[in-house]
């Protein structure tokens, strides 16, 4: 019925979704498994019929910021401005009959707080779904558990539109979504963690601290374990669930300290998470996955990135512009040509390809 209907039909099953939540609320540990499917069903729908454009602030490029002109004069005549207003110049007594308080509007309700609007419908639909996936995130069933984390996803994507809505949705089902990421089995993790890169996306700087401090840690050194063991595994490797949860972590890593504008501390550590990866042992993929965040991290902090990789492969002697300073060493100078090599001089010649852009 959802797939060959459009928004017309939400009005007309609204009674029915409620109905539908009711009786999840009363027999959750019965009928869970279809109820789940039936919102799953209905959750694609309202993704369809109320497509969302999840639009973030991005901080503005480099070359943006350098193609912006300062204009001397203006700066100075504000600076002059605010000094002589700091030194009492300029300043004229104000006449007390010239301050007249407006009227009170007709339209203001001094009497009370103002009525909250009521969400539209699709919203709160989105909101009540969310509401449940909160406590089913709970379930001792894998398949319940991934079926609500496909619905909890869905359910972000409707409520990214109404963002004060959506933030304490997020505080609320925060720690389920921890556990989820943290201390679960791996074919849960893959999934929790997509969940955890589209709230990066919706939610942005909300979750900062949280995953600094809570997801982070746990997820890079997951990677420093695994490292060893897929260099040194063979094809069949790749089937395995281990590979899977270090490629959609790699995956998503990147975007995701983009989305979140981490700090150097953190994008130091999976600096260093992500450096084994580049190896030419490790499986093709994970080495692809592992370009795509130094590429992502470029766009955060370049420099930063510039020195790890020299640091690790450093093909190019700097001399100093001047002969009373000092040569620059760095310590991936001496290394002879190694298993990091081929990725790091990938990297090195896309960070000179925009400065050969620009001389041209």
């Amino acid at each position: 019925m959802f797939t060959h209907s459009d928004a017309s039909l939400l009005p007309l099953v609204a009674d029915v979704v409620q109905d539908v939540l009711t009786a999840l609320d009363l027999s959750y540990d019965q009928r869970t498994p279809q109820f789940c499917s039936v919102l799953h069903s209905l959750m694609k729908a309202l993704v369809r019929w109320f497509p969302a454009i999840m639009e973030r602030q991005e901080t503005p490029s480099k070359e943006t910021q350098n193609k912006e002109c300062v204009n001397l004069r203006q700066f100075l005549l504000d600076y002059k401005k605010q000094k002589e207003l700091a030194e009492g110049i300029g300043i004229e007594e104000e006449d007390p009959n010239d301050l007249e308080v407006p009227p009170p509007t007709s339209d203001e309700d001094t009497d009370g707080p103002a009525e909250k609007k009521e969400l539209p419908l699709h919203i709160q639909i989105a909101k009540d779904v969310m509401e449940r996936c909160i406590h089913l995130l709970s379930d001792s069933s894998l398949r319940i558990q991934l079926k609500v984390l496909d619905i909890l996803e869905l359910c972000v994507c409707i409520l990214c539109q109404r963002e004060d809505e959506l933030l304490p949705m997020v505080h609320r089902c925060w720690p389920a979504l921890l556990h989820r990421l943290t201390n679960d089995d791996p074919l849960a993790v893959p999934r929790a963690f997509k969940v955890l890169c589209v709230l990066g996306e919706s939610c942005g700087d909300f979750l900062r601290k949280r995953v600094s401090k809570e997801v982070l840690p746990r997820l890079t050194s997951s990677l420093m374990k695994q490292v060893e063991v897929s260099a040194r595994s063979g094809p069949v490797y790749t089937h395995t669930l281990a590979y899977k949860l270090q490629l959609a972590v790699l995956q998503g890593l990147g975007p995701l300290c983009v989305k979140l504008d981490l700090m150097e501390a953190d994008l130091d550590r999976v600096i260093d998470t992500c450096l084994p990866y580049l190896s030419c042992r490790q499986p093709i993929k994970l080495q692809e996955a592992c370009l795509s965040v130094f590429r992502s991290l470029m766009d955060l902090d370049s420099d930063l990135c510039w020195f790890s990789l020299n640091e690790l492969c450093c093909p190019v002697a700097y001399e100093p512009p001047h002969p009373h300073l000092l040569p620059v060493t760095l310590s991936g100078s001496d290394k002879p040509r190694n298993q990091f090599t081929d990725n790091v001089l990938t990297l090195l010649q896309e960070f000179d390809a925009p400065q050969e852009q620009d001389a041209t």
